[in-house]
């Protein structure tokens, strides 16, 4: 007999055509058609398990004889691969399309992304405050984000002037700031703001690119980027829409509103002081910016106008109006009459025998006028008459032609009264009446002296004449 097995296939473990060659290195089962991939040795040529544990890679299984499935490699399928479209290697776990699942990197995609990792081959980069991120999703598994970034997934930078935590807060940077620091980048600041991270608004009055320009408003803070007063109004020593324009040369106060009129320097732009003591001609005042008064002009206001409108430039003294008050003179009026002058402008001329006269009224200052003058102001020319140039020479024994025209013309030269002496007519008056009494004058005679009145007759009162002690009276009322 042969040994030839009758009926087909062998028992587990052997081979051959009358059954009786065992199974080979890594072969097993009926006939030994199933294999065995064990790593570290054969296996039982029967069972196929393998007489040391462990398969080789991209295997697995009591018999080492499945291969690595769903995403697994490596011996026993023991690792997993994250290809991003197909299965990979069972061996060697390589992709058969390049390309890892959202959280995966490696060359066979099995090593996780890092914590602050996620995405398709970990590419992108989360930036988490108080945790980690899902690989896959990169959401934060405690929400808040790092300094300079945003978003579910704190991956989105901060942008428009946004920096720190979740980017909320704010810098006003002429350029974008850091997003960690807010520190702004060259040129700095935009108007209105200072501080490294220019979140600080201007305060203070101050205003412009780094709060660098300071406004003075009156009455209110200004806008911390353009420095214009919210409410209009300058403090003193300042002008302008800004209101941070110094007073320039000569003004002064509340928007350099005042002016100040200094001699030799400017003035204080807040108080109008001079900074050299000294006004201008027709100024005065701490400030210098008071016109003399009414009536004044000149250096410290200390000269006099005597127009006759009141009223005269303050510094030169010119009359408002044309012409001087009585007894003042010149441009300016302050030039008092002199030399017997008197009157508006000093046009009239006094001729006073032994002072001068009141300058406004022209009265003289001692009675008594010049020859051939005559008035209260000694201004009127004495008027030459033929009656008041006759003298009269009486003779005591007779009537006299001259007496007789004289007595005739009596009452007109009383009216007349210029220059004719009047005790002399007087005189004549009574040797008339002595001669109609009695033929024998006395030798005696009384002369009358009338006071004189500037020379004036015109207001003399005739019944007022004493004629009861001239010693005429008496000639011929012995017998009465």
């Amino acid at each position: 007999m042969t040994g030839v097995c009758h009926n087909v296939g062998c028992t587990e473990g052997w081979k051959g055509s009358t059954c009786s060659q065992a199974c080979t290195y890594h072969a097993f089962g009926r006939d030994c058609t199933q294999t065995c991939q064990c790593a570290n040795s054969d296996c039982d040529n029967r069972t196929g398990v393998c007489k040391v544990p462990g398969c080789m890679e991209g295997w697995e299984g009591d018999t080492c004889s499945q291969a690595c499935t769903n995403h697994t490699f490596g011996r026993d399928c023991s690792h997993t691969c994250h290809c991003a479209k197909d299965d990979c290697d069972g061996r060697t776990g390589l992709c058969q399309n390049v390309g890892c699942e959202a959280g995966w990197i490696g060359r066979n995609c099995s090593q996780a992304c890092s914590n602050i990792t996620f995405g398709r081959d970990c590419t992108q980069t989360c930036h988490c405050a108080n945790s980690d991120c899902n690989r896959r999703t990169g959401v934060c598994k405690l929400p808040g984000c790092t300094e300079g970034w945003k978003g579910q997934t704190c991956s989105q930078a901060c942008n428009n002037h946004t920096f720190g935590r979740d980017c909320t807060q704010t810098c006003h940077c002429k350029s974008e700031c850091d997003v960690n620091s807010g520190k702004c980048n060259v040129p700095g600041c935009t108007e209105g703001w200072q501080g490294s991270a220019c979140t600080h608004a201007c305060t203070n009055h101050t205003f412009g690119r780094d709060c660098s320009k300071t406004c003075h408003c009156a009455n209110s803070d200004c806008n911390w980027r353009t420095g214009v007063c919210k409410i209009p109004g300058c403090m003193e020593g300042w002008e302008g829409r800004t209101c941070s324009q110094g007073c320039v040369t000569n003004t002064f106060g509340r928007n350099c509103a005042q002016t100040c009129h200094c001699a030799n320097s400017d003035c204080d732009g807040r108080t109008g002081i001079c900074k050299v003591p000294g006004c201008d001609v027709g100024w005065n005042g701490k400030s210098c910016s008071q016109g003399c008064r009414t009536g004044y002009f000149g250096p410290n206001c200390t000269e006099e106008c005597h127009c006759q409108s009141p009223g005269c430039n303050h510094t030169n003294g010119t009359c408002h109006h044309v012409g001087c008050e009585a007894g003042w003179s010149g441009h300016a009026c302050n030039q008092s009459c002199t030399n017997h002058t008197f009157g508006r402008d000093c046009n009239q001329t006094c001729h006073c025998a032994n002072s001068d006269c009141d300058r406004r009224t022209g009265i003289c200052y001692s009675a008594g006028c010049d020859a051939g003058w005559v008035g209260k102001t000694c201004s009127q020319v004495q008027k030459q008459t033929e009656a008041t140039t006759k003298t009269c020479h009486c003779e005591e024994v007779e009537t006299s032609p001259q007496c007789t025209t004289g007595y005739a013309v009596f009452g007109s030269i009383l009216a007349v009264a210029i220059t004719c002496d009047i005790g002399l007519i007087i005189h004549c008056l009574r040797m008339r009446g002595k001669l109609i009494r009695t033929p024998t004058p006395s030798s005696e005679l009384h002369t009358y002296h009338i006071p004189d009145h500037d020379g004036n007759y015109e207001g003399l009162d005739s019944t007022k004449i004493d004629t009861t002690r001239n010693v005429y009276d008496t000639i011929g009322r012995q017998g009465d």
